[in-house]
């Protein structure tokens, strides 16, 4: 048999360049029968861990490589002086594979230039243990010759390589991948390998698995590169003969050079390298355990112990807490993981050592007594039935997994604060790799093979992206109808199934923070992208706990922010308040939830929420834990959620099936809504233990048909030992199989429920605070404007007054003005920055109350408070208690400001002259209400005086809205809605054609739309700021969120009538009704009466009024009048 091993690969971690998968390396590698493989992507080793795992799991040999970038010139110098060549990197032994680590670490962290580089010194001091190959057509020998380098100038280059890597460890490296120029470069390789001995070895730069695959990689370098396959001038590789060849076929190219072709075998057998790849054995930073105790232990168990004293003030312990302390304990013992326990007690108590806010827990932690104790998680795991093995199972081994959340406007000190105690070098965050789903395959391939815009998303819209590609296509009959429809979208499926999964993008994790107990480099190498600062590990997340790194997940949450702000804002007026002390069987509260009031409310604010809300009428918090379990895809799609609601309100029978799951199925009514509920079942009927019971969940919830089959028949002996019919035993388990698909962590949702109700509470008895605060926590965020308007909108609903901005008493962030107002801040308007406003609190403290805009120009500096700023806050109205007509304000700025100017020079006298005849000289001009609408809008982002809209009040009943079609409506929905046009920008398609991206503004907010280049030619004159618009389209989803694709879109005239549902209408009401109908007729807008499910047209014409509108809702609910636009 003819042996040769692959020594020069790129996986899809050469990302858009190499497309093939670790899986496929290894299945390819057993195929051919070779003893082991190469990994040599460009300059980095995401790809390493999980390609040494599956490697060595397969019986091949794993060499971990990479294809690094030198350059010959100093590598900390980031000019284009240097030329940067390719060097192929193999790490024979450990001492290698860290110098390896340390080479692609410095690439990036300090050598980076378009490339991630190193130079020849750096290479020098790091070279003990590699094994370097020339490399490929790109690498300095090979580019030197095919430059036409003298032969001195290509011997010297050889000897500084055989200098940094010995001449045992250098190799010349052949290629014949059907270009020119490797006849060319082989020919001089072989003369330098005969002359100066130097041993050769011949390699084939793998990027694709087989020759066909060509195609697939042409597409990955179009999808980076934003070019399409027609274009003549988009990069390529003029070469199908870089894939997965076998050793046969590498004998065929190389076989007059035997030696090239064994030295790979011989390099392969030369490589000796173990990695400890084991979860368990996590490695942790060095913790100070204090000298009163002898061990971590020790020191975990007493601060557990004193910690649920606390918890019972003092009181004795129950007995079942203690009996599930020291059980717990002893895990964590057994286990080895009290160190970890204690590192996060200790990130945790830090946390409120300094006021940060901490979450009540997230995640199966919450199940644990012992972080319940240690005051890590604040939800009480026996009261609520929560297990601690769905967190930590002693049969079922695997790290703990804690994720703390900690206020938004803070986590960075909390990790500054993990940076200084275990080490700057020693802690990182963590790198995710973004892959291609369904949808964004399609996309990706249509766009590169010329597919319209529109064709590739009639195609996108049909997938359910329930599962892959090829699922779709043998489930989904719409989609595969459609696929077969065309020979082209039949050539897009092919290809996007093969982009489908493979890395797209990097990124950093959200929240993942590793921490090593060394500099992190010497146990995984580092990255930083060109376009942003942040340090990552290279290896995901998967690979860092097969090192046994420490993990742990900080996540910003400004639900926490919002918390801590509405507290502090309370204890202005009451300050005993503590959200600590706060019941949790509070009615008002539950009768704010029961209405679904939930506007800023944790986790409950969406439309399809609130009206969840309405129908269960929450009593209590097990009430909130069962709607956020339950209100998922999953358990909505399969009436799980359906059920729960008609049970809890007895339109539905509740069945058991056996009276023996009453106990634990009995709070959600015999629906299965938890993880923990799976377990508890197999526990009490088959007498699994709990962990048991967790494997037995797992394998349920992953539809893990062999574990389950063999957990069956243990279950079924189990229940027949407790007394149950092996028939019936059977039913159950299959009973209970379904359900458990779609259970839920009732640990997280127990955790996230106590958020929930806090947030509602605190909206429920302090609607004035809660908002402010809410306000203040959004003035700086993505969307900024529209989530402001939400909560104005939300203040005048719970009958708070909003004052527009003033320059006298307005301060940077929004605040409570008298008993029930909030002042506008001015940071919350555009173009006004924190240090402008900064200057103007400064001026207003040290000097008082400005007296005119004259004052306030010769006061400020005006390099901090600029020409824009000013701008910005005349239109925002901060100067109207000066000078109401902004735009004579607007007019006169000009001179105002070089009257400033002036003042400083010239005295006061001949400027406040100067500057009353600049203001005095525009009071003439027209200021009406449309120049507010524009200028409010302008500046503010939103409308606050007035809305365009306030002229149809009937609007606030037209059926969709804005905030529907982002809550509730999904891709493809069809829209009917009136709103405002808010902003027009004009663009051209790839043919020339112009379209129109416009936003569309209504009561509850904005959404984008696409106006397609047709339409825009039959209604451009309609396509104007301000012009109020009726729309036809529908909903179409992307990674930005959603919008609208408009099919229609006409001049809004008025609502043509009113529809009112009268079913269980209390007679008192409808009496009401009528006067108010008979009070307002004489309009000329229609009425509807909906009675026992019929539609009834009234004799009575509306007159279409605000007052009308007011009344109304005090009589019918929103959800029961709607609003007819045709």
């Amino acid at each position: 048999m003819k042996e040769f091993v692959h020594l020069h690969l790129h996986s899809e971690y050469s990302v858009l360049d190499g497309v093939l998968f670790i899986d496929e390396i290894v299945d390819y590698a057993l195929k051919y029968g070779m003893p082991a493989v190469a990994l040599t992507d460009h300059g980095n080793l995401f790809g390493a861990i999980e390609f040494y795992k599956k490697a060595t799991e397969k019986g091949i040999k794993p060499i971990i490589g990479m294809e690094t970038y030198v350059t010959d010139g100093s590598m900390y110098e980031k000019t284009k002086a240097g030329e940067i060549y390719h060097l192929t990197l193999l790490a024979e032994n450990e001492e290698g594979y860290r110098n390896l680590l340390k080479i692609s670490t410095e690439s990036y962290l300090k050598g980076f230039y378009y490339k991630p580089r190193v130079d020849k010194e750096f290479l020098k001091k790091h070279s003990k243990g590699l094994i370097a190959l020339s490399g490929c057509l790109q690498g300095e020998l090979s580019r030197k010759i095919l430059l036409g380098y003298d032969e001195t100038e290509l011997q010297k280059t050889l000897q500084s390589y055989l200098e940094i890597f010995g001449r045992d460890n250098f190799f010349l490296e052949l290629q014949d991948i059907g270009l020119e120029e490797n006849k060319i470069v082989n020919r001089k390789l072989l003369e330098l390998s005969s002359k100066y001995n130097v041993r050769l070895v011949a390699t084939n730069d793998v990027h694709f698995l087989r020759a066909t695959d060509k195609i697939l990689q042409e597409v990955v370098l179009c999808i980076q590169t934003g070019t399409r396959l027609d274009d003549p001038k988009r990069m390529k590789i003029e070469t199908d003969q870089i894939y997965f060849k076998s050793p046969e076929e590498m004998w065929k190219i190389f076989g007059e050079l035997e030696e090239a072709l064994l030295n790979t075998v011989e390099i392969a057998d030369r490589v000796n390298l173990t990695l400890e790849l084991d979860p368990t054995n996590i490695h942790l930073p060095h913790f100070d355990i204090p000298e009163q105790y002898s061990s971590a232990f020790e020191m975990l168990s007493d601060l557990a112990l004193r910690g649920l004293k606390e918890r019972f003030s003092g009181s004795e312990i129950p007995a079942q807490y203690m009996e599930r302390l020291q059980k717990e304990l002893k895990v964590i013992k057994e286990l080895n993981f009290s160190m970890y326990f204690l590192i996060i007690w200790d990130l945790i108590r830090e946390a409120k050592r300094r006021n940060i806010p901490v979450g009540p827990g997230r995640g199966s932690a919450v199940g644990s007594l012992v972080l319940y104790a240690l005051g890590v998680t604040d939800v009480d795991p026996i009261k609520y039935n929560l297990l601690f093995e769905r967190f930590l199972n002693p049969e079922r081994v695997s790290p703990p997994d804690v994720d703390i959340d900690f206020a938004d406007n803070r986590r960075d000190e909390m990790i500054r604060y993990i940076r200084e105690k275990y080490g700057e070098n020693n802690v990182a965050q963590i790198i995710t790799f973004g892959r291609a789903k369904a949808k964004q395959a399609i996309k990706d391939v249509a766009r590169v093979l010329g597919l319209p815009y529109s064709e590739s998303d009639k195609i996108a819209k049909t997938i359910t992206e329930t599962g892959s590609l090829q699922d779709e296509y043998e489930t989904n009959p719409v989609f595969r109808d459609l696929i077969n429809s065309n020979d082209v979208y039949k050539k897009v499926y092919d290809l996007a199934c093969r982009i489908e999964g493979r890395v797209r993008n990097i990124s950093t994790h959200a929240a993942g923070v590793v921490v090593a107990p060394v500099e992190i480099y010497q146990i995984a190498p580092l990255y930083r992208s060109e376009d942003e600062d942040t340090v990552t590990v290279q290896f995901d997340m998967k690979s860092l706990e097969l090192l046994g790194l420490l993990k742990i997940d900080l996540l910003g949450l400004r639900t926490l922010t919002i918390v801590f702000e509405t507290e502090k804002l309370v204890k202005r007026k009451n300050p005993d308040f503590s959200i600590d002390k706060i019941n949790y069987d509070d009615v008002k509260t539950y009768e704010l939830l029961s209405k679904g009031e939930t506007i800023g409310v944790f986790q409950l604010e969406s439309e399809g929420f609130r009206n969840v809300l309405k129908r269960v009428k929450p009593g209590k918090i097990e009430d909130l834990i069962a709607v956020l379990a339950l209100y998922r895809p999953g358990p909505m799609k399969s009436g799980m959620l359906e059920s729960y609601i008609r049970r809890k309100n007895g339109e539905e029978k509740i069945d058991y099936l056996d009276e023996r799951l009453k106990d634990i199925l009995q709070e959600t009514y015999g629906v299965i809504a938890y993880q923990e509920q799976v377990m508890l079942l197999a526990s009490t009927l088959a007498g699994f233990s709990l962990g048991e019971a967790d494997v037995l969940r797992k394998a349920m919830g992953k539809k893990q048909k062999e574990v389950m089959e063999k957990m069956m028949e243990s279950f079924v002996e189990g229940c027949v030992k407790n007394g149950i019919e092996k028939g019936k035993a059977e039913q159950i388990f299959n009973f209970i199989a379904p359900f458990a698909e779609y259970g839920f962590n009732k640990s997280h949702a127990a955790g996230y429920a106590k958020l929930a109700y806090i947030t509602a509470y605190l909206k429920a008895h302090f609607p004035l605070e809660f908002i402010v605060a809410n306000l203040n926590a959004e003035m700086n965020t993505q969307d900024a404007q529209e989530k402001i308007y939400k909560f104005l909108k939300e203040a005048n609903t719970f009958g708070i007054s909003v004052i527009p901005p003033s320059i006298n008493k307005s301060d940077y962030e929004f605040k409570i003005e008298g008993e029930n107002s909030i002042m506008y801040g001015l940071g919350a308007i555009k173009n006004v920055g924190k240090a402008a406003v900064e200057e103007i609190l400064k001026v207003r403290g040290t000097r008082g109350k400005f007296e005119s805009v004259e004052d306030f120009i010769s006061l400020v500096d005006t390099r901090k408070v600029n020409r824009k700023t000013l701008e910005s806050l005349i239109k925002a109205g901060a100067f109207d208690e000066f000078t109401p007509n902004r735009k004579a304000l607007l007019q006169a700025l000009d001179e105002l400001l070089q009257s400033s100017k002036s003042f400083v020079k010239m005295g006061t006298l001949f400027t406040l002259s100067s500057n009353q005849s600049a203001i005095e000289k525009y009071k003439h001009l027209p200021f009406t209400l449309d120049d507010i609408i524009y200028f409010e809008r302008e500046a503010l982002g939103l409308y606050l005086s007035i809305h365009p809209l306030d002229k149809f009040p009937f609007l606030k009943f037209q059926p969709i809205n804005s905030a529907k079609i982002k809550d509730a409506l999904l891709d493809g929905d069809e829209v009917l809605m009136v709103g405002v046009i808010s902003e027009v920008s004009k663009k051209k398609n790839k043919n020339g054609e112009v379209y129109a991206s416009i936003k569309i503004a209504d009561f509850e907010g904005e959404i984008r739309g696409y106006v397609h280049p047709q339409l825009f030619r039959e209604k451009a004159d309609l396509l104007k700021e301000d012009q109020i618009v009726l729309i036809s389209g529908k909903v179409s989803e992307n990674g930005d969120g959603k919008e609208l694709r408009i099919d229609d879109i006409t001049e809004f005239k008025g609502v043509k009538a009113i529809e009112l549902d009268l079913d269980d209408t209390q007679i008192s009401q409808i009496d009401k009704l009528f006067e108010l109908i008979r009070a307002s007729s004489e309009g000329n807008v229609a009425l509807f009466v909906r009675v026992g499910g019929k539609r009834y047209l009234s004799e009575f014409k509306i007159r279409e009024s605000a007052d009308f509108t007011d009344k109304i809702l005090d009589i019918l609910p929103q959800d029961r009048i709607k609003a007819i636009l045709l």
